[in-house]
């Protein structure tokens, strides 16, 4: 008993070390204190691996520079972590910090890194810049994006969870053991699981809403506005309303859509030049709703099939990501990396990590769990990062079962 009380002790200490050096480095990161490739391996990867139990001045145990024989050729491996007779269960590929994560698969160099990591029978691929580590399950199937078992951002996320994820993966106890690959294929799954299921919401919402609704989704609102109006509504009106939210491509839209056209009549309000595929016909989108402004100079849109109003675009721009964020809350965590850019960051964690600029920073809002939004951009940069919010929450952009918006000068 005493003996494991010890190593309880001995981890909690570890644990509470890691998470200062964490925010020690997230602090050189704000002030780019790690310029190059030099700076990442010694003072912030090395610097990590110590704190996770490995003997970082052990050449048998963190190679620096290993030699991997292809054939006749001989490849250096920025970093590899052995356990056996030089033999990797983990190698790291590094990048400066001003190297965007976001273009990994792109290059010769990143293609490489499975290549390599399949040759020297490494289960675990790490590519990192200091600032995001992302790892790979290298035995799995499928791409890049499909083989990333978590993307840990040491700027976004607070200390503790990085801690926890970065000892799940690379601390020398659990690579010792197999646990880290072991980790690594069940995290994967859990995260492609989630996907699908985030990617079948909106089959399952047609389900419900298509031809028939449920009758216990009927029941649910009957009930739901009973409470707020203090009287029922008619099940015809029930049904009707939630006719109205049935995605765009559901069957009955096809048939409606695939169904002998009534003679056109003269368009007397604005439709978008763009169009959507319904079926085999292509019908113009209207936006109507979105892009006339409302009574007293608002802003039109809709989001999820309801129509909204905005005082103007930074407001709608805000309001829409607390909704989604709000509905999913892990969207976030999703969504930040796809819309970080070199001198700014579309959303994080602390206010001062949105960017360099101070004004731009003050431009931040608070949109809830722990979270702000960088509103001092463009409104092409807004629909871009509305764009990518979208295909992270699953919904499309630029129809109403979606999001539906125009916002001047996009």
């Amino acid at each position: 008993m005493l003996h494991l009380l010890h190593s309880q002790s001995r981890i909690q200490m570890s644990t509470s070390n890691l998470i200062g050096v964490l925010t020690q480095i997230r602090r050189g990161i704000i002030r780019n204190a790690y310029p190059n490739e030099t700076a990442v391996r010694t003072q912030v990867v090395q610097r990590i691996l110590h704190e996770l139990g490995w003997d970082v001045f052990d050449p048998d145990k963190v190679c620096n520079e290993f030699s991997l024989k292809l054939g006749t050729k001989t490849r250096r491996i920025d970093l590899a972590l052995c356990i056996f007779k030089g033999k990797p269960r983990c190698i790291i590929e590094l990048k400066s910090t001003n190297y965007d994560l976001k273009q990994v698969g792109r290059s010769d160099g990143d293609k490489q890194l499975f290549e390599y990591a399949f040759h020297a029978g490494a289960p675990l691929a790490l590519l990192t810049n200091g600032v995001v580590w992302r790892f790979y399950s290298t035995f799995s199937a499928g791409t890049y994006d499909e083989r990333l078992v978590r993307a840990v951002d040491i700027q976004a996320e607070p200390p503790d969870d990085v801690a926890a994820a970065l000892g799940r993966y690379i601390s020398y106890a659990n690579t010792e053991s197999g646990k880290s690959a072991h980790y690594a294929v069940e995290d994967l799954q859990e995260r492609v699981n989630r996907q699908k299921a985030r990617e079948a919401i909106p089959r399952a919402w047609m389900h419900l809403v298509d031809k028939d609704p449920d009758e216990r989704l009927v029941a649910l609102l009957t009930d739901a506005t009973s409470m707020v109006s203090e009287s029922a509504p008619e099940k015809r009106n029930v049904v009707a309303f939630l006719g109205t939210l049935r995605p765009a491509d559901s069957p009955r839209q096809r048939r409606v859509a695939q169904s002998p056209a009534a003679p056109p009549k003269k368009p007397t309000a604005n439709v978008s030049k763009s169009t959507s595929a319904v079926g085999k016909h292509t019908v113009p989108v209207r936006q109507h709703a979105a892009v006339q402004p409302a009574a007293g100079g608002g802003l039109r849109y809709v989001l999820l099939g309801q129509e909204r109003i905005a005082k103007n675009a930074k407001s709608a721009y805000v309001a829409i990501f607390e909704s989604l964020a709000e509905r999913d809350p892990d969207l976030l965590t999703r969504v930040e990396p796809t819309i970080r850019g070199h001198k700014n960051r579309g959303v994080a964690r602390k206010q001062h990590e949105l960017a360099a600029n101070e004004s731009m920073v003050e431009s931040g809002v608070a949109i809830g769990n722990g979270w702000w939004l960088l509103t001092k951009i463009s409104n092409a940069e807004k629909i871009s990062r509305l764009k990518s919010a979208c295909a992270a929450a699953g919904i499309p952009f630029g129809d109403r079962s979606g999001l539906l918006i125009d916002l001047p000068n996009a």
